[in-house]
């Protein structure tokens, strides 16, 4: 992960989605001395200042998974994976994997409600609201 950088710092590659989101309604972070958090002046960003694209974890719909899915995630390369169990984090593989043959693995990017995270793969794994996983 990069460092943070004021807009008067960056490229024009690096701005351009922070200025795109601010423009679209998107929300926005703004960084302060205990960290990231919402805009201080919603109506305006200050090229002086420090923010990033709120960061978000992956969702879907998940009426439209087989019931055995009880875990999502975002692998290094982007791609959705459903776990029938709760996967564990490699960084070494870029990927999140699973301790046991118990458990299935299914990629999930092809489904219309699939809407990716903003932030680090690694922090990406979201558990199915109202279940408790076995490790």
């Amino acid at each position: 992960m990069t460092e943070p950088k004021a807009l008067k710092d960056m490229t024009w590659e690096e701005a351009e989605p922070i200025y795109r989101a601010f423009h679209e309604d998107r929300p926005i972070e703004q960084l302060y001395e205990e960290g990231f958090n919402g805009l201080d002046d919603p109506c305006s960003l200050d090229w002086r200042e420090t923010y990033r694209i709120k960061q978000t974890k992956p969702s879907i719909n998940w009426d439209h998974l087989k019931p055995e899915i009880v875990a999502i995630a975002e692998d290094e390369d982007g791609e959705l994976w459903g776990y029938s169990i709760k996967p564990f984090l490699s960084e070494e593989e870029g990927a999140w994997l699973l301790h046991s043959l118990e458990g299935d693995g299914y990629i999930l990017d092809g489904y219309a409600s699939y809407v990716p995270g903003t932030c680090d793969w690694k922090d990406s794994l979201v558990i199915r609201p109202g279940h408790e996983v076995k490790e």
